[in-house]
């Protein structure tokens, strides 16, 4: 059975935040971490830098309090309008960050291995800002490619990526116009085939769907339990190390510092637990996974 989300939340408000254990620092694990930006704007997405990291183990929090920022590319007087997700795209074992300017050039960060330093920047194309963008596997072909939602007109379409390079733009059957009420918010492996899947909320009706891909194509779509508007999915990954791809969630409103929980799910897509996690301080918000 699903847990109600805010009654869970409220119950757990206040030992998730008085009682964070502290470990050690080590080598990254199997297990995702929760990488935050500094937000400059109200809107949620917006502005999100610097970084600092939140290493999880079990959902046992330490907050590596050291900010960092891309810093690149140097030349641009552009700021990071948004920070999308964070994966492999050169497949060198290390995560990369695909990031948004405010003029609208869209880059990767290629990573060094270390979660806080980056050896060179990868232009891509000059995206207009109602187009929001999510990073995913999705063709089958082992890169890692991007989906893209316009907030404006509801228009959808991927980026079908050959490493740092996009080889092509496709589509998903039945599916070239989502309103744009629905935003694509996270992706990751939900049924175990070995492709990810897109998740996406609707931030009118508070419903939330997982699209189940196969190579593209929709094979089925999932929903879980609705939740008030306020709430974003801000991103998907194994918090608890179970194997299994949770949902990080973040509202602004909901505390001073603003308010994080992470939806632990099952294989069968059910709520079965929701702890709350500690913002390392104001106007910081969560950003995705690092794992």
């Amino acid at each position: 059975m699903f847990l109600e989300i805010n009654n869970f939340m409220k119950k757990q408000l206040f030992a998730a935040l008085t009682a964070v254990a502290t470990v050690a620092i080590g080598a990254v694990e199997a297990k995702a971490d929760v990488i935050w930006g500094q937000a400059n704007s109200p809107v949620p997405y917006e502005n999100a830098e610097p970084f600092i990291g939140t290493q999880l183990d079990g959902l046992t929090e330490t907050q590596l309090n050291v900010p960092w920022s891309v810093g690149c590319p140097s030349e641009s007087s552009s700021s990071v309008a948004r920070v999308y997700g964070f994966a492999d795209f050169n497949q060198d074992g290390n995560k990369d960050v695909l990031y948004h300017l405010s003029d609208g050039d869209v880059y990767i960060a290629l990573g060094t291995g270390a979660w806080n330093t980056y050896s060179s920047c990868v232009l891509l194309q000059n995206v207009p800002l109602d187009w929001y963008a999510v990073p995913a596997k999705l063709v089958g072909d082992g890169h890692v490619d991007i989906a893209w939602h316009n907030k404006s007109s509801g228009a959808f379409g991927l980026w079908e990526m050959n490493g740092t390079a996009v080889a092509g733009y496709a589509g998903v059957s039945g599916a070239d116009t989502i309103p744009p009420e629905w935003i694509l918010s996270a992706s990751s492996d939900f049924n175990a085939d070995g492709k990810d899947d897109l998740v996406w909320r609707n931030t009118t009706s508070g419903q939330n769907a997982i699209w189940v891909l196969d190579n593209g194509t929709i094979v089925d779509v999932k929903f879980l339990t609705d939740v008030p508007s306020g709430w974003y999915i801000r991103g998907a990954g194994d918090y608890n190390g179970d194997g299994k791809p949770d949902l990080l969630w973040w509202s602004p409103s909901a505390a001073p510092d603003g308010l994080t929980a992470v939806w632990v799910l099952n294989e069968y897509l059910q709520i079965t637990a929701a702890p709350l996690l500690t913002s390392p301080g104001a106007n910081y918000i969560p950003l995705g996974g690092w794992d």
